[in-house]
């Protein structure tokens, strides 16, 4: 479905934006969402340890700055 690839290359984005802004060395982001919503449930980030700021915070940040 093209909207589920729309939104993969959103997570893949925001993952790459983070390593590019030194915010950590690797970075992987999830969304979930229902049917239905334009917005997602949730947004975690895992940055396997490599992150200078924790991965709860890495992921409200980001779910407030870009929109998914």
């Amino acid at each position: 479905m093209r909207i589920d690839r729309v939104r993969a290359y959103i997570a893949r984005s925001a993952a790459k934006n983070v390593v590019a802004a030194g915010i950590a060395r690797e970075c992987e982001v999830q969304l979930s969402y229902t049917v239905g919503s334009a917005r997602p449930i949730s947004v975690h980030v895992r940055t396997f340890g490599t992150g200078q700021v924790e991965d709860t915070e890495l992921a409200a940040r980001l779910d407030k700055a870009i929109d998914f």
